[in-house]
């Protein structure tokens, strides 16, 4: 197991380099744990600035194109396991283009 002071050195030689995957995967908690490290002086501001906005970036539009072609790379099987089929898709498909901004507004 890692210790308390092999953790920050860690953080402290390779700060952004393990921040950037990390705030790909899980944006927000990670820019507040970042910000944290650069106000005690671990991590630099600006680079964490940068690293979290371009993460993020990234993070959403690999979600983004998840969404918009990924049901074809979900083998059959595990479409039927999460209940997607075709009725239920089109379903969603034309509630979310009769209230899609209401939805979006709704989830956050």
């Amino acid at each position: 197991m890692i210790g308390g002071a092999d953790l920050l050195a860690l953080l402290s030689m390779n700060g952004i380099a393990i921040l950037a995957p990390l705030a790909v995967i899980e944006g927000p908690i990670v820019t507040v744990i970042a910000a944290w490290l650069a106000s005690v002086g671990l991590l630099n501001l600006w680079e964490v600035l940068i690293c979290v906005v371009l993460a993020d970036l990234v993070g959403d539009s690999l979600l983004y194109l998840a969404g918009q072609f990924g049901l074809d790379w979900i083998p059959l099987r595990w479409r039927k396991g999460l209940l997607l089929n075709q009725r239920k898709l089109v379903s969603l498909i034309r509630l979310f283009q009769t209230n899609g901004a209401k939805m979006l507004i709704s989830a956050n």
